[in-house]
């Protein structure tokens, strides 16, 4: 397959606090001096935003960037799209690019709507005649027919990434580039995109997109990049990318030695919690348990928070009462109902609070704490799934319930 994109050795760094000479003969001076005393842990005033990465993009693919924050996601993007260089290494890309890294990128606040379509167009090398042929389309993806030629400082930021997706779509780019701006549109816009960006490939152009909304990478990509600190983890295999970033996300935020001495033997239907990429199925029943062991005296109180995989938060789960028994040592179990959550990955922070003598419950004094306590993914087999009614695309909502409905005929008078 035809190469588009090659990285090679590509790093970028950014020097710390001051500017300018004192800066500079300030780090010399440190360099120097840690020299002469031999010792050789130091390092420049300087942050390595990518450090080394290569790799190669073939025409067609959708690859996901995945990362936390800081990872060097948009600054890889950056690179790509021509706006900042790198440090060190090169990347070379065959055809044009259309990049979409911020809200309104390229966009002059007071030219209004159709102006900034025929600005875009222009920049992007296409005479007004190509773009006439695009306008009406873009503005018909964009629905923004009533304000067109209102100036877009007085648009929504739903309605300013509207119109500049549409019109990086439409402008028939060899690579279109796309950084975390879908997360503004409603959920019918985002439905549209990720459909202009399937026909897209069809058409062998190549997307390269980041996103933190891991179903939507799973969906979309067929290959995804896995950065982590400036540097590629993995490159490959969706699944097992998606797979390794919520192993990091774990082990980044496990609790200290000393607080985990009171909780052990965090499972799953039985199963270690640890072990990677949990799959449930969305009609099944589980059940998150845990070892508590040598507690205080204190009267304690587990709670479990259910959040998705882009951090929002779904539910808490706590005791009733604030009366559960605790025992010095005791399994401590929460069984959840199936066809309750939605096919999406979760994660789950526990925590254990201890009771005050003097001021009662208080939401600070934390016993133990581990972010990241259950990960797991809910996956929907729509064939075998009678609650479905035959709907295959996805249904929005971070929860599901499948609830008691009745319907009782009306006697007419």
């Amino acid at each position: 397959m035809k190469t588009v994109i090659e990285v090679k050795n590509i790093s970028k760094f950014y020097y710390l606090g001051e500017y300018g000479f004192v800066s500079f003969f300030k780090e010399i001076k440190q360099i120097f001096s840690k020299i002469l005393l031999k010792n050789k842990e130091f390092s420049l005033n300087s942050f390595y935003a990518l450090k080394d990465i290569s790799f190669e993009i073939n025409e067609g693919d959708i690859v996901g960037i995945i990362g936390h924050n800081g990872a060097g996601k948009s600054t890889l993007l950056k690179i790509l799209s021509r706006i900042t260089l790198p440090s060190k290494g090169e990347a070379k890309i065959q055809g044009k690019v259309s990049s979409l890294l911020e809200v309104g990128t390229g966009f002059h606040p007071e030219m209004t709507g159709r102006e900034n379509i025929y600005l875009s167009g222009s920049l992007f090398g296409l005479k007004k005649q190509e773009i006439d042929k695009f306008f009406d389309s873009i503005i018909e993806f964009a629905d923004i027919h009533d304000f067109v030629d209102t100036p877009v400082k007085r648009y929504s930021s739903g309605m300013f990434v509207r119109l500049a997706f549409s019109v990086a779509a439409h402008l028939e780019p060899d690579i279109l580039i796309i950084d975390e701006v879908l997360a503004v549109g409603d959920a019918d816009f985002q439905r549209k995109c990720i459909q202009k960006i399937d026909s897209q490939t069809k058409c062998g152009r190549t997307v390269l997109i980041v996103s933190h909304n891991l179903s939507l990478v799973a969906s979309l990509c067929n290959k995804v990049i896995l950065l982590d600190k400036g540097k590629i983890v993995r490159y490959g295999n969706t699944d097992q990318c998606i797979s390794d970033y919520l192993n990091l996300s774990k082990t980044s935020i496990n609790p200290s030695d000393d607080s985990s001495n009171y909780v052990q033997n965090l499972t799953v239907n039985g199963k270690s919690a640890n072990q990677d990429n949990m799959i449930l199925n969305i009609k099944d029943e589980f059940t998150l348990g845990f070892e508590l062991q040598n507690l205080p005296n204190n009267e304690i109180l587990p709670v479990l928070s259910f959040f998705t995989e882009n951090g929002q938060m779904v539910f808490h789960a706590i005791p009733p009462n604030y009366n559960f028994k605790i025992y010095k040592n005791c399994h401590v179990s929460l069984s959840l109902p199936g066809n309750f959550f939605n096919n999406l990955i979760y994660s789950v922070r526990l925590r254990i609070h201890v009771k005050n003598e003097k001021i009662g419950w208080n939401k600070d004094n934390i016993l133990y704490e581990n972010n990241c306590a259950y990960l797991f993914t809910i996956v929907d087999d729509v064939n075998k799934n009678k609650n479905r009614h035959g709907k295959i695309d996805s249904i929005n909502g971070q929860l599901r319930p499948v609830l008691q409905w009745n319907s009782i005929e009306s006697q007419q008078k």
